[in-house]
């Protein structure tokens, strides 16, 4: 946090947003205990709450997209975002049902989410 401390600009907005570093292992691990949150990549092996919704093994949830802005887009009304994972790590939905066959009964309904660059959208 100090490394940033008074110099979050949107590039620095979008690094984070696309954060992999897994707090438990100390080390880069897309994982649910960071903030891009790919759980479906995670076996959850270090669940505090086994109880909870989120805590199922390779649960496909987590980052979906990603919005970064500062004060000077907000007053032109911009905004820089991107279609799919913060990190650009796309999601295969057959891929993964494959893998994870527990999954199944979601065939249909979930989607690919590709790759997209993160893009300076205006709004009039």
């Amino acid at each position: 946090m100090h490394k940033y401390n008074g110099k979050i600009d949107v590039a620095v907005g979008q690094k984070m947003l696309g954060d992999t570093y897994d707090v438990y292992l100390n080390k880069i691990d897309a994982s649910s205990r960071n903030i891009c949150a790919e759980y479906d990549k995670d076996s959850q092996p270090y669940v505090s709450d086994p109880a909870a919704v989120w805590n199922v093994p390779f649960t496909p949830a987590g980052s979906v997209d990603g919005k970064v802005a500062n004060s000077n887009d907000i007053k032109n009304l911009t905004i820089s975002a991107r279609f799919g994972r913060a990190n650009g790590a796309p999601f295969d939905a057959k891929a993964f049902i494959n893998a994870h066959q527990q999954w199944g009964w979601q065939a249909g309904y979930l989607l690919n989410r590709p790759s997209e660059p993160w893009t300076e959208m205006k709004f009039i």
